[in-house]
């Protein structure tokens, strides 16, 4: 070891040998930090300091906070397009690292891929699945800017088309995560449960329509979102939280609704909050 050394005669330096990091307070943030990432890796949730991953910035509940949601827009964007893609693009609002936005990257296209593909497709070899299945890759940051809340827009592109097919936002104010804005349409409350999701002509009568035919299957509608791009008869959205399982039944009468372009059941997890404490770590 060494015995001499110009540190040593420092007011404001203490030396101490390799196990002076074995500290009662230092052991059990290890243990925390191990029975935390083995948790979340038997259940299947983003682990912070995998090998074959990125090691992440947040801490493991905060990283899955995150990625659940961002795996949740990959499966939202499988269910719009069922079609695999050519692109599928992510572009970064507001100052994330890169560990973390590799981490979100990987969750959704991950959870988009298991839908496109028969593969067993993981955070960890997506981008791999996404080459070998000919889907191109973008990631890019858009405004870099420390202030802004940050957001994850999703977007795909279909084989034979220029312009992207769908697309999808992820707002995440370093606490909670949420899908609030599906193809352009900007929702009131993130979008979490079991959802109908509708692209339609906005006219009267439609909401009624489609509220008949659920009730006549016995399923509860606990919410209900709508929004256009225009003031009227335009191109419109409707979002329904439902309580109940929509039958296939139910699905095939609400398509041939006259108005209605398309309409998709997905289920989507509610945002996971914070630990406040955990929340005051993050960078």
């Amino acid at each position: 070891p060494c015995t001499e050394s110009p540190l040593f005669a420092l007011p404001n330096v203490v030396v101490t040998p390799h196990t002076g990091g074995s500290s009662a307070e230092a052991l059990a943030a290890v243990g925390e930090v191990i029975s935390t990432s083995t948790l979340a890796a038997l259940r299947g949730e983003a682990v912070p300091n995998a090998v074959n991953l990125p090691a992440s910035s947040l801490q493991a509940r905060q990283l899955q906070a995150l990625t659940s949601i961002a795996a949740a827009a990959g499966r939202l964007l499988a269910v719009l397009a069922p079609e695999r893609a050519a692109r599928f693009g992510v572009t970064v609002d507001g100052l994330v690292q890169s560990d973390i936005v590799e981490h979100v990257v990987g969750a959704a296209l991950s959870e988009a891929l298991g839908r496109w593909t028969d593969r067993r497709v993981t955070p960890v070899n997506a981008r791999l699945v996404a080459e070998e299945s000919e889907i191109a890759v973008r990631v890019s940051q858009d405004d870099p800017n420390p202030e802004c809340v940050p957001a994850f827009s999703f977007e795909i592109t279909l084989r034979d088309e220029d312009e992207p097919a769908h697309h999808v936002v992820v707002r995440w104010d370093r606490r909670e995560a949420g899908i609030v804005e599906v193809d352009g349409f900007r929702l009131n409350s993130p979008l979490a449960g079991d959802v109908l999701i509708t692209h339609h002509r906005d006219q009267p009568g439609m909401i009624g329509q489609i509220g008949t035919i659920l009730g006549r299957y016995d399923v509860n509608i606990a919410g209900m979102q709508v929004g256009r791009r225009e003031r009227a008869r335009g191109a419109a959205i409707m979002v329904l939280n439902v309580d109940d399982e929509i039958p296939a039944a139910a699905l095939a009468e609400i398509t041939v609704i006259s108005g209605i372009e398309t309409a998709y059941v997905v289920s989507l997890p509610h945002p996971a909050p914070v630990d406040p404490v955990l929340a005051m770590t993050a960078p």
